[in-house]
């Protein structure tokens, strides 16, 4: 052996190797080496063959199974943020304020104008109760019907009646039990909005009516006083004609 580093002993080497026969040089090759060069030797055996093959169409299956399961969770993720965004912009672009607690009366979420109503962000309300809102004396009523809903597991439907900066209005508050795909109760969501306008629309109704019935009854009452009045005159007229003619035929002094 000659390093690539010495070119002189190198091309003697090589000349030198290049003077023996062809056959006798790839015997001092293969003795020298331990290489077996018979043809054939150096393929793999069939089973090998056919075993590789097997794994590498294996792995091909795999991966084809691998990049069609990744399309599918990213097709399937896809469509669950869609309907997430369908589901929030419907929640939001509703005039009704909506929240939804867990079974313990804990708010788990609610929309923007809930939000807004207790001075917050709708992300901040996760893990709060009333309590951290409202009047404790507010919170316990609150926690009362939360506690109603879940025990009867009915709707409830109310109006509540409320001071706002000196003003008093009125909401319509529904609220209804929450279960899972299972069944299970998990909890109660409430929607509720402002009913003031109409409240005051229906006590404006409500006089209005009170004053029809009363203007009925008096043209019932003037009614029959015209009538009564009507049929006493004419009584009154023929007793009148009657002492007109009896005062004619008696004398002045009778």
């Amino acid at each position: 052996a000659v390093s690539i580093r010495q070119p002189i002993l190198l091309g003697i080497l090589q000349k030198g190797l290049n003077s023996i026969p062809p056959a006798r040089r790839a015997a001092i090759m293969d003795q020298v080496t331990g290489y077996d060069r018979e043809p054939g030797a150096h393929e793999f055996p069939p089973w090998v063959r056919h075993s590789l093959l097997a794994l590498l169409a294996g792995l091909l299956v795999l991966l084809i199974w691998v990049l069609s399961l990744r399309r599918m969770v990213t097709l399937r993720t896809q469509a669950l943020r869609n309907s997430e965004d369908r589901y929030r912009t419907l929640l939001e672009n509703l005039p009704q304020m909506i929240f939804l607690k867990d079974d313990q009366s804990m708010y788990v979420s609610c929309n923007e104008h809930y939000a807004r109503l207790l001075g917050i962000k709708p992300e901040q309300i996760v893990g709060k109760t009333d309590f951290d809102f409202f009047p404790p004396e507010l919170a316990r009523q609150y926690r009362q019907h939360d506690e109603e809903v879940l025990r009867t597991r009915t709707v409830h439907e109310r109006d509540e009646a409320f001071e706002v900066e000196g003003r008093r209005t009125y909401n319509h508050i529904v609220k209804t039990p929450v279960y899972d795909q299972a069944g299970r109760l998990q909890g109660v969501l409430g929607v509720f909005w402002d009913i003031t306008n109409q409240r005051r629309s229906e006590a404006a109704r409500v006089e209005l009516e009170q004053q029809l019935r009363q203007a009925q009854k008096m043209e019932a009452v003037g009614r029959l006083a015209g009538g009564v009045a009507h049929d006493f005159n004419n009584l009154l007229t023929a007793i009148m004609g009657y002492g007109d003619i009896l005062q004619d035929r008696l004398p002045a002094n009778h």
